[in-house]
């Protein structure tokens, strides 16, 4: 694979509902809506001072499942990703095909967490570590019922290294790296969790408290926080009104 490969390039929001994923997602954080007709569905093209954050898609409501949010990683060949993904355990979902951002695929990883190996026909500029740009997506976080398993899985896929820490209530994290620069987060997920093993993706946002309340105020569910994590920054997380779970972070330093 590419020396790019494991860089998280892309969110798109699988939503149940389209019209209110976009309203809510532009009254919060400015974003951009522009709709695009793709393989015979209306996308909403999500931007941000020009740039492309990634898409609104829509999502069949009748299985049961609520919105969520994908993260696409960079891979050199999104069918090699994928035949990697089943021999490490994970189940290929939608095989790899081509669209106008590039060529992805859909993927769960062993315990269900779903994830896209994306090649982009324009690779995005890498910002500085801790660097965001406020309104862009700048962490993703596993919540797995099986954090050493999921961390394997991903360092295998993606060529990425681990590094164990611990959060200020005790529990392990794992942050994995590459070429020393931490790209994503793998922990446990909370007893009595509502949800399935899934990615958090956090948007950079420079006054969390204030962004919370101004989610709220758009009718979404502020699950966690406002708090503080020690030497990382100030956070919380939501339900959009659709049900897709999102984070707000603001780096300390």
């Amino acid at each position: 694979m590419a020396a790019e490969a494991g860089r998280v390039v892309r969110h798109d929001l699988m939503c149940t509902d389209p019209p209110a994923g976009a309203a809510f997602y532009a009254g919060l954080f400015g974003w951009a809506v522009t709709e695009v007709r793709v393989m015979g569905m209306t996308v909403r093209r999500l931007t941000v001072d020009g740039r492309t954050l990634g898409a609104i898609m829509p999502f069949d409501k009748a299985p049961g499942y609520q919105s969520h949010w994908v993260p696409y990683m960079s891979v050199g060949s999104v069918d090699a990703a994928c035949t990697r993904v089943e021999e490490l355990g994970g189940e290929v979902c939608m095989p790899g095909m081509d669209i106008p951002p590039g060529r992805f695929a859909l993927a769960g990883d062993p315990s269900g967490a779903l994830f896209s190996p994306f090649t982009p026909r324009e690779l995005p500029p890498d910002p500085p570590a801790g660097r965001a740009a406020p309104g862009t997506f700048c962490w993703d976080e596993l919540l797995t019922p099986d954090p050493a398993g999921a961390a394997r899985f991903y360092q295998e896929l993606f060529g990425w290294a681990e590094r164990a820490e611990t959060t200020e209530d005790g529990s392990a994290y794992t942050v994995l790296t590459q070429n020393g620069r931490p790209r994503a987060g793998v922990m446990a997920m909370p007893a009595g969790a509502h949800f399935p093993p899934s990615w958090l993706s956090y948007v950079a946002t420079p006054d969390v408290d204030a962004a919370a309340a101004k989610a709220a105020s758009l009718g979404a569910n502020v699950t966690t926080g406002p708090a503080d994590i020690p030497g990382v920054g100030r956070f919380a997380v939501l339900a959009d009104p659709t049900g897709a779970r999102i984070g707000l972070l603001a780096a300390s330093g």
